[in-house]
């Protein structure tokens, strides 16, 4: 039995038919980059919390993937805090 197959978008959340698909694909991929980041620095939970500008509960959110815990704008500052650099292109 054949499945129809579909060419992706390039963004799983469009593929989807999700609202806003680009600002959730930005905000999948700031969680991945903040989530990387804490594992690398492995400081104390407090130390992260306050340098990302935030609570421990929220570090601990971010780590078990809860994706929709978060707005893109808390993602954005957090990802400032923990230094990590974001490059927008327009074209």
């Amino acid at each position: 039995r054949f499945m129809d197959v579909e060419t992706s978008s390039g963004n799983v959340f469009a593929d989807l038919h999700c609202d806003q698909p680009a600002a959730l694909q930005l905000k999948a991929k700031l969680m991945i980059a903040l989530r990387s980041w804490v594992i690398a620095q492995q400081p104390t939970g407090a130390d992260i919390a306050q340098q990302l500008n935030t609570s421990r509960k929220r570090v601990e959110l971010l780590l078990a993937d809860r994706f929709n815990a978060f707005t893109l704008e808390e993602m954005v500052e957090m990802a400032a805090g923990a230094g990590i650099r974001l490059d927008i292109t327009v074209s």
